[in-house]
């Protein structure tokens, strides 16, 4: 209620036996019981004005207000089935690419046939005398 830490609630009691000394029992009751006393006025209050009821009345009428539809709405199975809708849109076209690529690397591995040409054989050096003479 009050967001107090423990170095905080630490503090109040040393401070309260501190300033209260022995009569720090007789005091923590009265306290307690202007609490209860108080707790009795709000409830009675409350009951008295009818401010349950109309909070009541309003809500039931903001709730009628809004569609069953939108009531029943569900983020998550929405977002679920917008991300499965997403992914069947998107994954589809990646799919078939990845699957032409694999294809065709599966074609360029295939093994050379014996029709290969016989310069391509040749190493540039061999061609080139000069290439392999020491500059002078």
């Amino acid at each position: 209620m009050f967001n107090l830490g423990v170095t905080e609630i630490i503090v109040l009691v040393v401070l309260a036996i501190l300033i209260f000394g022995p009569r720090l029992p007789h005091v923590a009751a009265e306290f307690a019981g202007w609490i209860v006393k108080l707790r009795r006025a709000m409830n009675d209050l409350r009951r008295e004005s009818g401010i349950d009821r109309e909070i009541s009345e309003a809500r039931r009428e903001v709730e009628n207000a809004i569609p069953r539809d939108v009531r029943r709405f569900d983020p998550a199975r929405s977002l679920d089935a917008g991300v499965q809708s997403l992914k069947r849109d998107v994954a589809a076209p990646v799919v078939k690419e990845l699957e032409s690529a694999r294809d065709a690397v599966m074609v360029d591995r295939r093994e050379p046939t014996a029709e290969l040409d016989e310069s391509a054989l040749v190493s540039p050096a061999a061609e080139d005398p000069s290439a392999t003479r020491p500059a002078d």
